[in-house]
């Protein structure tokens, strides 16, 4: 008899090891998912009421800048086809002022020049401008059967263009027009095409 005993002692010393083990394991992961949940509902950001998310600052729109205009890319020479070289004009709405690749004198006067390694960067100087009587001038330096004028010109300064294109016929050369968008005119190879000289 007193051995059975000793086997029920043992064999119940170890059911009570397992459920207690089992008892252990399941209450850490009780603990464990009650702080889950009250993390979840502790956590910032969260949204108490669905149907009514809580409103958000207003933000402002970014502010809209305007891009910088790059200056006129013109090639020289300007029209491959009209077997003539180009002059050039820059029409603005102070005046004219005439520029030139192989006459850089005559447009340092007008512009301040900037070399850009493989161009140059031309930008009026304020108040220099060219008369009638010196646009006459400067075209008699040149042969009309060699060159033709192509004005580069700005929104402000289509209404001397009139007068540009009637002292261009009188003195016998063909001209055209290029539009322009803000002050300065780089100078250089591989830039407008000349399709509206006539």
């Amino acid at each position: 008899m007193a051995v059975n005993q000793r086997g029920r002692r043992r064999s119940g010393a170890a059911e009570l090891s397992f459920d207690s083990l089992i008892d252990v394991f399941m209450n850490v992961l009780g603990v464990l998912m009650i702080t889950a949940v009250v993390l979840a509902l502790a956590a910032p950001g969260r949204v108490s009421n669905p149907q009514a998310p809580t409103p958000q600052p207003p933000v402002a729109p970014p502010p809209i800048t305007q891009p910088e205009r790059p200056a006129a890319r013109l090639s020289l020479p300007q029209v491959e086809e009209a077997a003539t070289r180009p002059l050039y004009l820059l029409i603005t709405g102070d005046g004219i002022r005439p520029f030139s690749g192989d006459d850089l004198e005559t447009t340092g006067r007008f512009f301040t020049l900037t070399d850009l390694g493989s161009a140059l960067q031309l930008q009026p100087i304020s108040g220099r401008v060219m008369s009638a009587g010196e646009l006459r001038l400067w075209l008699r330096q040149y042969d009309p059967g060699l060159r033709h004028l192509s004005a580069a010109i700005t929104s402000d300064g289509t209404g001397y263009y009139k007068e540009v294109r009637t002292i261009t016929a009188e003195e016998g050369f063909r001209s055209g027009w290029l539009t322009h968008e803000g002050s300065a005119v780089v100078l250089g190879s591989g830039g407008r095409t000349g399709s509206l000289v006539q």
